[in-house]
């Protein structure tokens, strides 16, 4: 009788796996901060598995999330700056962001997701009549991803791993002349 493999994968499996553990490993880039707005993306782009299911090859998920901000408290580091309430000078931020995803399932292990954020944001001083307002296209982020383990065969738990890319769609120019005066 052949010997049966105690684990639920294959040796493949785990050199996979190996692969992705040490992608963690490679150096990192700088990256740079947004500014006084908080606004990311917080939609997951991993598929319908987080509603129990896994897509079958040919299937489409389209997802859409939204998150809603309003913030008119102000902090230097982990110390809120109280007095700007009381001058009345605090600056209120109102942003809308939706994002709009949509995933194509290739093989039962592997799909190709894209992201398209949507942006509406506005900024007002409360000592000012003036509303500066911005909205627009975000950067699109394609991605394609993949299970570690064939998701047919090892229902009791597995692993995703992803590669993606982010497009530049969105304008980095943008500018708002409603306060400047000549």
């Amino acid at each position: 009788m052949p010997r049966r493999n105690a684990l639920p994968f294959e040796r493949h499996d785990l050199l996979v796996l190996g692969a992705a553990a040490l992608s963690f490993f490679l150096p990192a880039q700088p990256v740079r901060a947004q500014g006084c707005i908080v606004a990311r993306s917080s939609s997951l782009t991993s598929g319908p598995e987080t509603q129990g299911g896994y897509l079958m090859p040919g299937e489409w998920d389209i997802a859409i999330g939204y998150r809603h901000q309003f913030s008119f408290r102000h902090f230097v580091g982990p110390v809120e700056q109280t007095r700007r309430i009381e001058q009345g000078t605090q600056v209120m931020n109102k942003v809308n962001l939706e994002n709009f995803n949509v995933t194509y399932q290739l093989t039962p292990r592997f799909s190709l997701s894209a992201n398209l954020p949507l942006l509406l944001a506005s900024r007002r001083s409360n000592n000012s009549p003036y509303t500066t307002a911005t909205q627009g296209i975000g950067d699109t982020i394609v991605t394609a991803q993949g299970w570690v383990f064939n998701p047919t065969e090892n229902s009791r738990g597995n692993v995703q791993f992803g590669f993606g890319v982010m497009l530049p769609t969105g304008k980095d120019n943008v500018k708002n002349t409603v306060d400047s005066f000549n």
